[in-house]
This record gives structure tokens, C-alpha cells and sequence, in this order.
């Protein structure tokens, strides 16, 4: 072998030989056929893997999912509630922080309060393939004694959460923050922080109760019994005024808006169901799904993300640039990506129907393109007490006090691979829940388990309402800080 190297090489220096001679000389020294030999196997697991993609395709069609170009997930679900006949209203009021429009949707009229926590910037269709589930699950669940009310809040600064007159009145009186990333210069911006966030949850609530949307416990506190829904149960309520829920359900941005809530309002809920939960500091983990990167590193990744996204394309969108983003994200060829991008990825046939949903709403209008840049940059806040008892991502004291308040029990789940969410950032709170904690991961999901293994999460959901006390679910002991 090695005299026909030496030989191949001896021709090339002396040049010549022909092309002709060349190839006969790799062939000879079997390169030639290592390469056709790679080709084929490039080949074969291509076709294997297309082969399975339509298959699998197939599979979900006979499932009965939607035929891909024709289906939109909003319209469906408005179809979908008067086809089951269950009661949808939505609200509106003035926060009492800073007079921001915020608005809410109510669903369902049973006795049971559930707080819907949504992801960032995500409108409520998200959850249709759990609903759907939920109520083959139990049909009777969104009325009755036993039944439930969803509260879902929408974000300040999204779909049609905007400044008022009272809010620009009170411009002058805000403190200005490192939170906040409002051009001073304009008054129609809404400040987006995620203790904002967290406040306007337990606002809405108390305005859903005022109204008599929802019978829940708003009492005030008494000295041998916990108030209202749960006035049997081992509370001990020690504030004044709360609202009680059965459930929260929070995904991505959700869980940890409700968490941070929970640090300042321990009693808004009796049990917690966190989707693939963000601890804090989101961007610092952005893109990260298994591990992350040492911290002193994140946090300078952090700050470039910020720098790109507050002082980069925050302007943009008061420029004709918005204008094209919004043509291209409207366009039938991104449906066209989107679409393929879900084939290739093995992802339910609606799948991409709800992303170019989504990018639908990001450009409605500049407001909600602000509003979700925003909120992006307020995830980037610590899930953290304020008197440094407990944490999140890049906490660096001690764990004394747990996350959830005084809920009773908590059921997490997180997908492997999570490019937006790390499976850690649910470890870390699973690690630190007060009480019962079960921390269930999906190796086949990603950040998107509703839309993935919408049967799966129902069945946990329905399982953590209607069981409280299952053992099975027990606490995960320990820290992975440790």
C-alpha cells in the first residue's frame, strides 16, 4: 500500500501522467470507492428518513389532523367553543399600577378557578389541542360543582393592551428602572417588566371576582381557617386580600411569571402545573438545551442579546423595516418554510400553522411587535426573593426558602430537547418546589409539548386537578447547584 501512495505521489510531482491514469490510481488505492461507498449511505439514510416523514404524515392525517394549507388554528378554536357550547366572554380593565389597558378571557363556568399562564406572546390557540383533550378526558369539565373557569390574562403590551390617558398622566411619576426599556421620548409605550407582569395576574383575578366571573376566596384573613374555596385544607392564610385558584397552569414564560407572583402572593394557588418552566434569565440559556454554559459567560451572551434587540431592532419597528418584516412574515412562501420545516422535524401537520399564526400576531401591529421584544427582555430577570432566600438560574446563595408559595402540590414537564427553555431550568424548580413535586421529562418534545403530546399533558393536567394526593407524586429532593 505504501509503494502506491509512494508512486501516486511520484506522478502528481512529475505531472505526467493523465486524468485518466489518476483516477485509476485512486481507484487502485480504494479512495474512489470509499467515496461512492459514503455517497450511498448519505443516499440511503436520506430516503429512509423522508420515507419515515410520510409515513409518519400519513399517520397523523388518519389521526384526523388538518390538511396543511387549509387550516388556521384561531378560527378553529372560536368554531370549536360554540360547537361545544361553552361559555367564552372577554374582559377588560385599567391596572391599578400605572392605568395600562389589560384584558383577560374567561372559559368555562365551573365552581374550580384555573389560572391559564401563557407563553410569550402567544395567543390562547396554542392551547386548543389541550382543550380538545381535556374534554374527551372529562366532559364535563368547564361546568358544574366540579367543573372549572379558565382565566386566561393577556400580557400588558400585547393584543391590545395599550397605554391610556391615566398612563400617560402617571409617566412623570414612574421611576425609571434597568428593567425598562421604554424610549422616554414617546408616551404611547407600555413599561414591561416581569414583577409588572406578575402584579397584573392578581389584578385580574380580583377583577374577574369583583365582576362575579369566578367563585373564588377573596376574604379577609382569619385566625384558625384558611378562606374561601379552600376553607377545609391545612391554609393558613397570612395576608389580606387573595384570590384562590385550584390550578395554575403556566407554560415557558408563564411558570415563571406565576412564580415570581407567588413570591409577593404565596396563596393565589393550591396546586401548580409548570410547561416547560423557565427559571430566570432566560437569556442567558437561549439556545442552550442541555447544559448550559459557565455563567461568567451567559451573562456577556445576555448582554449582547439585550444590546441587539433594545437598541437594534426595537428602533426598527418605527421604520419602513417593519413594513417589510411584516410583508415577508404574511407571505404564502413563509407558510411554505414553516410548513416544510414542520415535515422535516416530525412535527404535527398543524404545527406550522400555528407558527405563521404567531408571526401573524408578532406583526398586527407595532405595538405587539414591541410589546413581545419587550417581554423577551423582562425574562431575563432573576426568579429570585427579595430577600435572597431562593432562586433560580444563577442564583449563587444558599437555597433556604422553596419556590410555589404555599401551594400543596406541583407537577412539572419539560422536553428534550428544549432550545428555549434547558431542561435544567425546570430541574433547578423541581429541585426547590414547596411541597409535592413530580418532574416528568418527554425525550421526544422540544418547547412545544402542548402542541407535540397534547393527549400526554392533558392526561397529567386532569391528573394533578383531580387527584391532590396521589402518591406518586413525591418531592424531588436535593439541588442540582450542589
Amino acid at each position: 500500500m505504501r509503494q502506491k501512495i509512494a508512486s501516486f505521489v511520484s506522478k502528481l510531482k512529475s505531472g505526467g501522467a493523465s486524468s485518466s491514469s489518476h483516477l485509476e490510481d485512486l481507484e487502485d488505492l480504494g479512495l474512489g470507492a470509499a467515496e461512492e461507498e459514503s455517497f450511498d449511505v448519505m443516499v440511503t439514510l436520506l430516503t429512509v428518513l423522508i420515507i419515515f416523514r410520510v409515513l409518519q404524515r400519513c399517520y397523523y392525517f388518519l389521526k384526523g389532523h388538518k390538511q396543511l394549507g387549509e387550516y388556521n388554528p384561531a378560527e378553529d378554536m372560536e368554531k370549536w367553543f360554540k360547537k361545544e357550547d361553552i361559555l367564552v366572554c372577554d374582559y377588560e380593565m385599567k391596572s391599578p399600577q400605572d392605568g395600562v389597558l389589560l384584558k383577560y378571557r374567561r372559559i368555562g363556568s365551573g365552581k374550580r378557578v384555573v389560572l391559564l399562564a401563557n407563553g410569550v406572546g402567544t395567543a390562547l390557540y396554542m392551547w386548543l389541542p389541550i382543550f380538545k383533550n381535556l374534554l374527551i378526558e372529562k366532559p364535563s369539565l368547564f361546568t358544574g360543582e366540579s367543573g372549572i373557569t379558565i382565566i386566561a390574562p393577556c400580557y400588558r403590551g400585547l393584543f391590545g393592551s395599550v397605554v391610556t390617558e391615566e398612563t400617560k398622566a402617571k409617566v412623570a411619576d414612574i421611576k425609571r428602572t434597568s428593567e425598562m426599556v421604554t424610549d422616554p421620548q414617546y408616551d404611547d409605550e407600555v413599561v414591561i417588566t416581569m414583577k409588572r407582569c406578575a402584579e397584573d395576574i392578581v389584578d385580574i383575578l380580583k377583577d374577574a371576582y369583583a365582576k362575579g366571573l369566578i367563585d373564588a376566596a377573596c376574604e379577609k384573613k382569619k385566625k384558625d381557617e384558611g378562606g374561601g374555596l379552600f376553607g377545609d385544607s391545612a391554609w393558613k392564610d397570612v395576608g389580606d386580600d387573595y384570590i384562590h385558584c385550584e390550578c395554575v397552569v403556566g407554560w415557558s414564560m408563564g411558570a415563571q411569571c406565576i412564580l415570581t407572583c407567588m413570591e409577593k402572593h404565596p396563596f393565589v394557588s393550591k396546586k401548580l402545573f409548570l410547561l416547560n418552566p423557565s427559571s430566570g434569565r432566560s437569556l442567558h440559556t437561549a439556545f442552550q438545551p442541555f447544559f448550559a454554559l459557565p455563567y461568567f459567560i451567559t451573562k456577556h451572551l445576555s448582554a449582547l442579546m439585550r444590546y441587539l434587540i433594545v437598541d437594534k431592532l426595537r428602533p426598527l419597528i418605527r421604520t419602513p423595516v417593519w413594513n417589510v418584516l411584516k410583508s415577508i412574515s404574511d407571505s404564502v412562501v413563509m407558510r411554505i418554510i414553516l410548513e416544510m420545516m414542520s415535515f422535516w422535524a416530525g412535527f404535527p401537520p398543524e404545527q406550522g400553522a400555528y407558527f405563521h399564526a404567531y408571526l401573524l400576531d408578532v406583526f398586527s401591529c407595532q405595538e405587539q411587535t414591541r410589546g413581545l421584544l419587550d417581554l423577551i427582555v423582562a425574562l431575563d430577570s432573576p426568579l429570585e426573593s427579595d430577600e435572597g432566600l431562593s432562586g433560580g438560574y444563577g442564583f449563587s446563595g444558599e437555597q433556604r426558602q422553596p419556590f410555589g408559595g404555599k401551594s400543596e402540590q406541583t407537577s412539572v414537564l419539560s422536553g428534550l430537547p428544549d432550545f428555549m427553555t434547558g431542561i435544567y431550568h425546570a430541574t433547578i424548580l423541581a429541585a426547590n418546589m414547596s411541597q409535592r413535586c413530580n418532574h416528568k421529562v418527554y425525550t421526544m418534545g422540544s418547547h412545544f409539548l402542548l402542541l407535540e403530546w397534547p393527549e400526554l399533558v392533558s392526561a397529567d393536567i386532569m391528573q394533578l386537578l383531580d387527584h391532590a394526593y396521589d402518591k406518586n407524586f413525591v418531592r424531588v429532593t436535593g439541588s442540582p447547584r450542589k
